[in-house]
Formats: C-alpha cells, sequence, structure tokens
C-alpha cells in the first residue's frame, strides 16, 4: 500500500525507514484512512517484535510515516530461497512465539491485524551466530475495535508466487493465510490473526502451504473446506504437540481455534521447551496470566495442588523408559475373554467372556482359582470396570435395555465397539445387582469411587455423562451437540481432573473433568492411565500385522496436559487391544485377539424372502476382508483386505475363488475404505481414506488402464464413506461432511458436477439408489436412532421408512426395486416393501455372537455377500520393567 525509502534522521543521527503513501492515492480517501490508521496502530504499540513507528506527517500533499530501519530480509524471502525445504524446527518455533508474542500486545491494544503472513513479518540480523528476531510489520490492514471508517470493496485480492502480496480489495488480506471468516466477508477478530498465524508456521515447519491452489478459488475453497494434513507427516522430528497447536490455530470455527495470542504463545513455548532440538539458552519467560485466563483455569482445574502433587515438579524428571519384560497367558478358554480391568490392591482382575454362550462378566485372582459369574444373566454383560475400593464392578447390561448389546467393527484394526444396553453395578465377588444409568457403554469410575463417567448419545456424536454411584440424574459433560466422535473408551486421570476418551479412529482426546473443550493428546487405542506416574499406555495395530505397545510420559504447564515424551514399551506380533493397568504400574492385562472377518456368501430362495442353502466362505485366514459390493453381472465381488499389509481394494471371482488386486494410481494414498460398481461392470468408484482424517473419490477401471479422481481430498464423514451409481450410470450418490454431519451429495456424471442431497441434522449411511432411479434410500441417526429413511434422488422431503430404537443399518434393494433389506441391531437380515411396512426376517443366525458386516445383494437377487467375524479372544498378562535394569 506505499513505497518504502531508506533514510537518515539528521537531527537524532539514525537510518530510518521513511514510507509514503503513493501519489495516486492521495485522492483515495479510503486509502489515505488506512494509511492514518496503521499511523496511528503502530505508534501506540512498543514491543521489541512490532517494527516501531517514530513519527506520522503530510508534506505537500505527500502522507508519510517515518519507521524503525531493519537490516535482513522478510520471512517470504527466507522460504522463497528454500522453497519446499521447511525451517529448522527451533526457528520456526522462535519466530512464531515472537510474532504471537507481538499479536498479543497489538490485540491487548484493540487492534487486529488481519495481513499476517511471511511477507509481513521480517527477520533482523542479529550476528553471526544468533538466530534472527522477527518483527511482525505492515499494520495497514489492522482495525480498531469500535466504530471505524468503511474500507472500500472496490478491487479484487491479486495473488502471486511465489511471495503473495496484498492490494486493497474486496477481501483484504492474503488469501493463503486468510481465515475462514474473513473469505465469508464476515468480521475479522484477533482470533482470524491466530490462524494466519497457524498457516504460517505450518508453512514454517514443513516448507509447504496448509492451503493451496492454483488460483484464488481454489485456494478459497480449500482453506473452506479441506483439513490440512499434520506437521508431523511432512516434517518426522515435529513433535506431536506442534500438531495439535498448529491444527487448533486452524480450525474452521474461530470459536474453536486458540482464543488469545496469549494462550498461543504459552503452547508454542511449551512444544519449544519439550522438544530435544530446543536451543538451549532458550530464554524462560515469566508466565503471569490475565485474570480471565485464571479463572479458566479455576473453573476447569479446581484442586491444582493435587494435580501438581500427581504430576511432580513442573519440569519433568525423565525417568527411565518402560520396557516389556515377559508375557503370560492368563484365560484358555474358547470364545472371547475382553475387557480386563483390576481391583485397586491388584489380587482380582474381572473380564467378559462368552464361554456359556452368551457374554457374561468373570472375577478371578491372580494367582489362579474358580472363576466367579457375578452378572448371572441371559442377556449379554460386558464392558466391566472395578470400583477405587475394590468392592462394586460396573458393567454394561442388555437385562433391562430397550436395545440388545450391539457389538460392531471399528474403522482402523481388529477391535470392535458396542451399542446399547444400560450401567449397571454388583457386587465385585456376586451379589444384587442394580442399574444406575440408562443407555450407557464404557463405564469409567472417578478416582474418589462416588461418579461414574459413561458414553451415551447419538452415533457419531457420542456424549460423555457422568452419574453419582448412589443414582439421580446424570450430569453432561460433553454433549452430543459438542461432539463429532464416535466414543469407544473413556478414563479419568488418577486425580480425576481429567477426562479421556478415545474415538474409533484411535484418536485420543483430553478434556478438564468439569467439562470443557477437548483436544487432541496422541494416535493409539485402549490407552490407560498409570496410576503410579505421570504416563499414559496405549496401542497401535499396524497394518502389515503385530501391535506395537507404546507409552508417552505427561507433563502439566500452565494448566494443560501435554505429550512431554513418547516411548516404544514393546511389540507384538498379536492383535492386542483393551488395556488395563493394575495400580503398582507394572502389570497390563490386554486381549489378544486370534480373530478375522472373512467374505461369506449366502443364496437367497427366489423371490428373496429366505434363504436357500449353506452358507459359503468366499475367503478365510487371518485377514481382515470388508466392504463386498457384487459386480453387475453377478461374478465378481470387490472387497477392501489388508491381507498383503495397508488395506487395499481386491476383485474376488465368485465361481473360481481366485483374487485380484485392484492396481490404483502411485498418487492416490490412503487406505480403500470402500467401492462401488459403475453399470458397466468394468470401473468402480474407489473411496480412499487418507491418514490425515480426509477422503478422496476415484473413478478406476478394473484392468488397471485409467484411473480419474473425481472429487479432492476432503474431511471423512465418520462411518460413511460408501457410494453408489445409478442404474443408468448417469448418476453417483456418495457422502461428505456439512456442518459437522454427514449428508449426501449427487454427482451428475456428464458435467462432474454436484449438488446437495439431504440436509437434515444428522448423520446419513449407505446410500442407495433405487432401481428405477427415482428414489435415493439410506439409514440415518435422525433423533438419536438408527432408522430407514428414503428421499426423491432429484431432491425434495426425506422420509422415514422404519422406526424405534433397534439399530437400522445397511440398507439396500432388491433387483426389481420392490423390497429393501436392512440389518437390525447388527445381526441377521430383514426386508420390508421399499415405500415401507412391516419387517419381515429374511436370514435365521442363531447365534448370540453373530458378527457380520456390510451385507449386500447380488444385482440378480440370488445371494447375499457379508463379511463374517471368526476366532476369538484371549487374556494376557504383561509385565513391565525398566530400560537399563
Amino acid at each position: 500500500m506505499g513505497e518504502v525509502y531508506k533514510a537518515r534522521d539528521t537531527r537524532l543521527d539514525r537510518t530510518v525507514a521513511i514510507k509514503v503513501l503513493p501519489a495516486d492515492g492521495a485522492n483515495d480517501s479510503d486509502l489515505r484512512a488506512r494509511f492514518e490508521r496503521e499511523a496511528r496502530a503502530i505508534a501506540a504499540l512498543d514491543h521489541p517484535h512490532i517494527c516501531a513507528v517514530y513519527d506520522v506527517g503530510e508534506y505537500e500533499g505527500t502522507h508519510y510515516l517515518v519507521m524503525q530501519h531493519l537490516d535482513g530480509e522478510t520471512l517470504a524471502d527466507r522460504l522463497g530461497r528454500s522453497r519446499d525445504r521447511p525451517l529448522a524446527l527451533q526457528d520456526a518455533l522462535k519466530i512464531a512465539i515472537e510474532i504471537a508474542d507481538a499479536l498479543d500486545k497489538a490485540h491487548r491494544a484493540g487492534l487486529t491485524h488481519r495481513d499476517v503472513k511471511p511477507a509481513n513479518i521480517f527477520l533482523v540480523r542479529s550476528g553471526a551466530s544468533a538466530a534472527p528476531d522477527a518483527k511482525l510489520l505492515d499494520f495497514g490492514l489492522a482495525k480498531l475495535r469500535g466504530p471505524a471508517a468503511p474500507i472500500s470493496m472496490s478491487g479484487m485480492t491479486r495473488l502471486a508466487t511465489p511471495a503473495p502480496n496484498t492490494a486493497h480489495g474486496t477481501i483484504l488480506g492474503t488469501v493463503h493465510y486468510m481465515a475462514p471468516e474473513q473469505l465469508e466477508g464476515k468480521e475479522a477478530d484477533a482470533r482470524s490473526d491466530i490462524w494466519a498465524l497457524g498457516a504460517v508456521l505450518y508453512e514454517m515447519a514443513t516448507g509447504k502451504r496448509p492451503f493451496d491452489g492454483t488460483s484464488p478459488a481454489s485456494i478459497i475453497g480449500s482453506i473452506l473446506k479441506d483439513q490440512p494434513g499434520p506437521v508431523s507427516a511432512l516434517q518426522p522430528v515435529a513433535p506431536p504437540a506442534l500438531d495439535v497447536v498448529v491444527r487448533r490455530c486452524l480450525e474452521k470455527d474461530p470459536a474453536d481455534r486458540w482464543q488469545t495470542a496469549h494462550d498461543l504463545r504459552f503452547g508454542l513455548e511449551d512444544v519449544r521447551d519439550a522438544s530435544p532440538f530446543a536451543h538451549s539458552d532458550a530464554p524462560t519467560r515469566s508466565r503471569v496470566r490475565s485474570a480471565p485466563a485464571l479463572a479458566a483455569v479455576a473453573l476447569v482445574a479446581a484442586g491444582c495442588g493435587a494435580l501438581a502433587a500427581w504430576f511432580g515438579a513442573r519440569t519433568l524428571t525423565r525417568s527411565p523408559d518402560p520396557i516389556l519384560e515377559q508375557v503370560a497367558r492368563v484365560t484358555h478358554e474358547t470364545g472371547f475373554s475382553d475387557w480386563p480391568t483390576w481391583s485397586r490392591d491388584g489380587t482380582l482382575f474381572a473380564f467378559s467372556s462368552n464361554r456359556s454362550g452368551n457374554f457374561e462378566i468373570y472375577v478371578r485372582r491372580v494367582e489362579g482359582g474358580q472363576e466367579v459369574n457375578v452378572s448371572a444373566h441371559a442377556a449379554s454383560d460386558a464392558q466391566p470396570a472395578f470400583s477405587p475400593d475394590g468392592t462394586s464392578i460396573a458393567f454394561v447390561s442388555a437385562r433391562s435395555s430397550k436395545n440388545a448389546i450391539v457389538k460392531i467393527s471399528t474403522l482402523v484394526g481388529l477391535d470392535t465397539r458396542t451399542y446399547g444396553g444400560d450401567i449397571w453395578v454388583a457386587p465385585a465377588l456376586g451379589g444384587q445387582t442394580r442399574r444406575l444409568a440408562e443407555d450407557g457403554n464404557f463405564p469409567a469410575w472417578h478416582p474418589e469411587g462416588r461418579k461414574i463417567a459413561y458414553v451415551t448419545g447419538q452415533e457419531n456424536h457420542r456424549a460423555i455423562v457422568e452419574v453419582s454411584t448412589e443414582g439421580g440424574p446424570p450430569t453432561m459433560l460433553l454433549p452430543t451437540s459438542a461432539s463429532s466422535w464416535e466414543i469407544v473408551r473413556v478414563a479419568y486421570s488418577p486425580d480425576g481432573h481429567w477426562i479421556s476418551f478415545e474415538t474409533n479412529d484411535r484418536q485420543v482426546f483430553l478434556m478438564p473433568a468439569a467439562g470443557g473443550r477437548p483436544t487432541q493428546l496422541l494416535i493409539g487405542a485402549s490407552h490407560v492411565w498409570d496410576p503410579s506416574g505421570p504416563r499414559m499406555y496405549y496401542v497401535n495395530q499396524r497394518a502389515a500385522g503385530g501391535t506395537r505397545i507404546e507409552a508417552v510420559a505427561l507433563q502439566e504447564r500452565n494448566g494443560s496436559l501435554m505429550v512431554a515424551h513418547q516411548m516404544l514399551v514393546g511389540v507384538s506380533i498379536g492383535a492386542l487391544q483393551q488395556l488395563a493397568i493394575a495400580a503398582d504400574g507394572k502389570r497390563l492385562l490386554a486381549s489378544s485377539v486370534d480373530e478375522s472377518v472373512n467374505l461369506s456368501r449366502l443364496p437367497l430362495a427366489p423371490g428373496g424372502a429366505d434363504t436357500a442353502g449353506p452358507e459359503e466362505a468366499l475367503s478365510s485366514g487371518q485377514a481382515r476382508d470388508r466392504y463386498p459390493v457384487v459386480s453387475p453381472d453377478g461374478r465378481r465381488i470387490a472387497v477392501a483386505s489388508n491381507r498383503i499389509g495397508e488395506e487395499e481394494l481386491w476383485l474376488v471371482d465368485v465361481a473360481g475363488g481366485r483374487w485380484e488386486l485392484v492396481q490404483m494410481p502411485a498418487n492416490s494414498e490412503g487406505l480403500i475404505t470402500e467401492a462401488c460398481w459403475a453399470p458397466d461392470g468394468q470401473h468402480l468408484g474407489v473411496m480412499r481414506f487418507l491418514r490425515n482424517g480426509t477422503s478422496a473419490y476415484w473413478y478406476i477401471a478394473t484392468d488397471g488402464s485409467s484411473a480419474e479422481q473425481l472429487l479432492p481430498p476432503a474431511p471423512a464423514a465418520s462411518g460413511n464413506f460408501a457410494c453408489a451409481f445409478s442404474a443408468d450410470g448417469k448418476r453417483m450418490v456418495y457422502p461428505r461432511l456439512v456442518g459437522g454431519f454427514s449428508q449426501l451429495y449427487v454427482l451428475d456424471w456428464p458435467s462432474r458436477q454436484s449438488r446437495l442431497l439431504t440436509q437434515s441434522p444428522s448423520d446419513k449411511y449407505e446410500a442407495m439408489f433405487s432401481p428405477d432411479g427415482a428414489w435415493v434410500a439410506f439409514t440415518a441417526n435422525t433423533g438419536g436412532s438408527n432408522n430407514v429413511w428414503r428421499i426423491p434422488a432429484a431432491g425434495g422431503q426425506e422420509q422415514s421408512l422404519t422406526s424405534g430404537v433397534e439399530r437400522k443399518r445397511h440398507a439396500f434393494y432388491s433387483a426389481d426395486g420392490r423390497w429393501l433389506y436392512v440389518q437390525p441391531n447388527h445381526r441377521n437380515i430383514y426386508r420390508m416393501p421399499a415405500a415401507g411396512g412391516a419387517l419381515q426376517q429374511v436370514t435365521h443366525f442363531e447365534e448370540k455372537d453373530l458378527f457380520i458386516e456390510e451385507p449386500t445383494i447380488s444385482p440378480d437377487g440370488r445371494y447375499l455377500a457379508y463379511s463374517r467375524g471368526h476366532g476369538g479372544s484371549s487374556l494376557w498378562m504383561l509385565t513391565i520393567g525398566q530400560a537399563g535394569r
């Protein structure tokens, strides 16, 4: 917005920079107002990381600023010299901390910069060995809170490469670093600057912009809908804590970001101080919190003395890393033994097992002896949790529940999760049971033993509530309205000040036990807190088989917890899950899963009302064969399988049993999750789930001759990735996240243009065109329960076809379109008239532990195809020692 000259201040004998308004802007009142605003804004600030203003004036119609002269280069120049190469991590953190401190000063003065970008960050030379200091430049777009002069909307933001420049225009600022609210024409505030600094930090740390494109429109689209991959995926030395800080900067909703640059600075300093690459002479800043920050800490972390006592001193003293010393099998019965839990004194453990035909809760002594069935009921009982004093066990039971316990598979690995059942409590060695709360899973005792937290609510938006062990109404800790997660485990920290939970895609989150916004802590499953110290154990199942047992040391800083150190404890060739830790921190119990999910088919009688023969296994072995879909001619089944490591797409010849790997393009990274056949039988629509939490759709020739990316990566719709073509091949229906819910879109095949089909506030699953193309049927969790719905394919009103609390999924049409098939409670398959009506049972599996996934039908209606679970699990004792001892 101006020209800058190097000049000499003869009165004070110093070199200065003079910035003048261009002559062609002298008569532009809006531009002059911005210039004067910049002068007032910067002159009011006195900060070591903000370029100082010495004077402001006007001479013969020329407006000017006299500013501090800086010797060095802009961050844009620095990044431009090493395009696609990141800065050293310690340098990137230093710059970000200094700019965050500068923004904190400006924001406290009522100023929003609104144009934070590499070109406005100057790196001042400070000697041959010292790292340069950062200075924030150009408050030309800053705006005082309260009444302000309107800004011209007459021009257009201009982009250039590699250093984008800002011009006055429609959207002020440089597009790459603009927050979503700025792009949408909404008011920018301090959180918009935090977004921009997060984008700059991402670029410094990875060498790549988090949002990019070939045109302003494509960049804007990326900012509004895409999620950048974690920093650590592009910069392996980056600690997990940096991913958390950057991701929170780049939240789409300003309310979900860091709320102040002050707190962002502390978060960055925590990353710096915990990083092994930090400068040894990094300054230690006196951390004086503002009154609002202190109030927040007092609210969510009351009893900070107890917290400090558990976590020890402010700086974590590094103890020897834990290692796996020995393992021993402790259960040998057939079927499943899972969900172990320890008594406080470590002499007893409880677990659930289906050895009697349905799941019951058993208790046994560690040294052996007769097991006690403490639930003893015809209904299924699962997920036991010992009370802190060891006298009681909380568990999930379907004995009086409005819905049966439903066991289904998680997104990754061989883990399973459950729905249905209520929270019950029984004496530890048997006795009178009592129902404590309705509709709950995954109970966890508060360390004081007077409260239990559990999971409830709408699928993929699960809530966490807490109930007194004396009964009474539950207290909401994480409401459904604030949750976008499928939660599969909950735990309290040993001091009771924190609640952790994990999701079905292996993300572990942390939130204050009194309630508050969760933040991601790590990637893993079956996490447990170590009662003996500030540590958490968890597992990660590997794509090619086996399990890594990992741990993190945790450190309390400024009222929050962070990962201070990550450790590999041991490796198992089996699939381990559902960890439980003894109070001494030296023994872990784990469920070792000897299970597979294999492809099966079942013949149907003419008309499809009943089965017509025995079940036929189409695959076997220790593999995870999922999401089958039958080709139009019925001769092949496309299925996602991990039989060679990572999950890939295979074609199974139904008659001959031959498996053929579908060749995907080299640039289509990620896991294959679901596919759909095009009507020609020679192409597939393929959904690829990327590790950064996004998904992309491809159109692939089955012979590998061609591949087209139909849709760019976008945030993945949890639990729903299926696509489906219309019979004429002119349309494809697929899901995308919209406003936190999985909605359906229809892609017009000739034009490759999409339109939104559904809009109700619920998640839509497994959409499918009716054979005549007039309808799209799907299941949805509208109202909190999964039921079958349909909508006109051209758009219109969503229509409910079923009701009730049974969890209904996997709806699909018969070949003639007269019937809709569905799987209530994830067990047997039923059908009903396509326009709605009574359910009619089609399959008659009798197993109480039946586990079949993703059923579908052949186009000729002659058979059902699905994935069936086989095998069982056993409990193992893992003894933990310390490295070097």
